[in-house]
């Protein structure tokens, strides 16, 4: 795995040696340095980071700067506070579009619901996402926010406006809500490119 970071480290950095992309490169060298003491972290595991925000139904913890953990007790609370996040996110039909809880599940139960049911909650284990994807649920572009949304809402509003990374899961689900290394270096990049 060194030897895949290293050889990745080496392209990169080499494919911005023209002196044009010199100063890109400069800030590349210091994004790769903040993300590798992100991983030094992570070697403990999530599991081991220390809740810093706790709900009756839920933790949050960070596991690197500006990854946000949230480990929920269990799987349904999970899914039903995390589907409207999710999906504004990444779902090829409400992609950065405004919907409800409704009619999103008219749609899930049409497309993958089981026997005619809305089994979302306990068909997706995990949840992420960059912080900007919260801004339409602040700003009240989304309507009819449940209790189990502003939730999550009440704890990342004093943030507003910054960047990082969230991440959800259950410790219900099979298998449980953990981050493996690789896993925390993806969304770390990820985030990175996002930005």
């Amino acid at each position: 795995m060194k030897i895949c970071l290293w050889l990745f480290l080496t392209f990169t950095l080499t494919s911005f040696a023209c002196d044009e992309h010199f100063k890109e490169a400069q800030e590349f060298q210091q994004d790769l340095n903040t993300i590798q003491k992100s991983f030094e972290v992570l070697k403990k595991g999530v599991s081991e980071a220390k809740p810093i925000y706790q709900t009756e139904t839920f933790t949050v913890s960070m596991p690197a700067p500006h990854v946000y953990f949230l480990r929920f007790i269990d799987q349904t609370e999970a899914g039903l506070s995390f589907v409207r996040f999710q999906e504004h996110y990444e779902n090829p039909k409400f992609r950065n579009t405004i919907f409800s809880l409704e009619e999103f599940k008219v749609w899930y139960i049409e497309n993958y619901g089981k026997e005619g049911k809305f089994t979302y909650p306990t068909d997706w284990a995990g949840y992420n996402f960059p912080s900007t994807n919260l801004e339409p649920f602040f700003d009240g572009s989304f309507q009819n926010i449940s209790k189990r949304e502003q939730a999550v809402l009440d704890f990342f509003e004093p943030m507003r406006g910054t960047k990082f990374y969230v991440i959800a899961g259950s410790v219900a689900a099979k298998p449980p809500a953990t981050m493996s290394v690789e896993e925390a270096r993806a969304y770390s990049e990820h985030r990175k490119r996002r930005e």
